[in-house]
């Protein structure tokens, strides 16, 4: 069942039309991916570029807390790495502006696309 729904998203309709692309659910699969369940040591462990966006009015996390992690993956992996807190935004905010970025962050890591 890894790949069924587990999370569904109840965004405005007018944010669905804005952004045809926005992820309206996610699947077990990706929930256990967004819930790191030993997040220094997988940090620590990243071999490879990643995106990390938090909203400056997240609910859920405290984001002061954000930049440590940030700082666990090799130097390499870290320079090539994003992270950003975008003003303004909740937990659940953030994913209508995340897509855009990440994409951005895509772009620089592959720059064939």
């Amino acid at each position: 069942m890894s790949h069924s729904e587990a999370v569904r998203f109840h965004y405005p309709i007018w944010a669905v039309e804005q952004d045809p692309l926005l992820l309206t659910a996610i699947t077990v699969n990706l929930a256990l991916a967004l819930t790191p369940s030993a997040p220094k040591k997988q940090f620590a462990m990243m071999d490879r570029p990643y995106a990390m966006l938090v909203g400056s009015e997240d609910e859920l996390y405290d984001i002061e807390k954000f930049p440590a992690y940030h700082e666990l993956p090799d130097e390499t992996i870290r320079k090539q790495s994003v992270y950003q807190v975008l003003d303004g935004h909740t937990h659940l905010s953030v994913l209508l502006e995340a897509g855009k970025r990440i994409g951005r962050g895509i772009q620089i890591w592959n720059r064939s696309i």
